[in-house]
């Protein structure tokens, strides 16, 4: 999967664009926010899905460029230099390949006893703290397990704890970390849906239910 960023040629701005739509101009409620006086408050667009990356001039005093040629609408490849007013900036892109590890093989016989282990106790700030046996816990909230890991810093979150971006139809939806933003994907083995932790109506269900239990 392709991330976007632009990376300031004049100025020292390196900006990450996500999924869907980027508004860019010199308004600090853009997505990408440039300080210069021949941008416009709300200059331009750069919306981003699954056939690349489209740029769009908002009718800007100055105008939008890619490769020094005026544009209202088109689209943006990797490497390409697109300039708002007087402010160039180049696209880059990084591939990330999602990999989930195959299941490892079953043992075919119960291994010897070992001797005690001299190795030090596991560092408490690794990403991935066990919960217990094979069940991780949720970096967030260490009560829950974790259903997803993030393919960027490693850390496990349980799913309602991750960022949530809904694409267009609100059909399909992408996942990401709510430390640093990476994409995630679902740990083998665990069943999200099981994992939710229950409402609110359903754990008053379960008390009112244990409150008329008749005893033996």
């Amino acid at each position: 999967m392709n991330f976007y960023r632009l990376r300031g040629l004049l100025v020292p701005v390196v900006s990450d664009l996500h999924p869907g739509l980027n508004t860019i101009g010199r308004n600090p409620t853009n997505d990408v926010v440039i300080h210069e006086a021949s941008v416009s408050s709300f200059h331009g667009e750069i919306t981003l899905d699954e056939n690349g990356a489209m740029i769009r001039d908002l009718q800007s005093t100055n105008g939008t460029f890619v490769d020094d040629e005026p544009v209202t609408e088109r689209e943006i490849r990797s490497g390409q230099v697109v300039q708002f007013g007087t402010v160039p900036f180049r696209l880059e892109t990084e591939d990330i390949q999602i990999r989930i590890p195959a299941p490892s093989a079953p043992a075919s016989a119960p291994a010897a006893p070992s001797a005690p282990s001299t190795a030090p106790a596991s560092d408490p700030s690794s990403p991935t703290p066990p919960l217990s046996g094979d069940i991780l816990r949720c970096s967030r909230d260490p009560s829950l397990p974790a259903t997803h890991r993030c393919v960027k810093c490693a850390r496990v979150f349980h799913y309602d704890n991750l960022h949530i971006l809904r694409l267009s139809g609100g059909v399909a939806q992408m996942l990401f970390c709510p430390e640093c933003n990476g994409l995630v994907e679902p740990i083998p083995g665990v069943d999200p849906a099981h994992a939710r932790r229950p409402n609110l109506l359903t754990r008053l269900s379960q008390t009112i239910q244990l409150g008329f239990k008749r005893p033996k």
